[in-house]
């Protein structure tokens, strides 16, 4: 779903991939990147508009599922963290941007703004914040 937007911006995509990598790793990217994107978009059958948008409906779902959870308990593991809530987290940091992460994740591109508002503030999202604030020092403090 998210490459179905991104993989429009090749400097998005750029950035984002040679981050924090080697030095040559943003021409590499620039420059592979015709080839890289066109194996993703056939992975993650991007192209397809039914399966992006069955792909969103899933990803709505799931959230449903988790907050259903979440509204019982304070982690998924019940009271304290475990694999899933570390996951879930990690996962949910490029469209939750916490500002304890590492990467300065970019603003959602104008296709997906609606479906993260969506999102913005229910039990899910702030349980992605705050596993970030809670349980990981900031990248300055580190």
């Amino acid at each position: 779903m998210v490459y179905s937007v991104a993989l429009q911006d090749r400097t998005l995509v750029t950035e984002l991939w040679s981050h924090g990598g080697p030095v040559w790793g943003r021409a590499f990217h620039w420059f592979a990147y015709p080839a890289v994107a066109a194996v993703v978009k056939r992975m993650y059958r991007t192209h397809h508009p039914r399966e992006v948008a069955a792909s969103k409906e899933l990803f709505r779902t799931t959230f449903d599922q988790l907050d259903a959870i979440l509204r019982r308990q304070r982690y998924f593991g019940g009271d304290r963290p475990n694999r899933l809530d570390v996951t879930s987290a990690a996962l949910l940091a490029p469209l939750c941007r916490p500002p304890e992460h590492h990467m300065a994740w970019p603003e959602a591109p104008a296709p997906l703004r609606e479906f993260e508002t969506s999102l913005k503030g229910r039990p899910t999202w702030e349980h992605a914040l705050r596993m970030y604030r809670d349980h990981r020092r900031s990248s300055a403090d580190a």
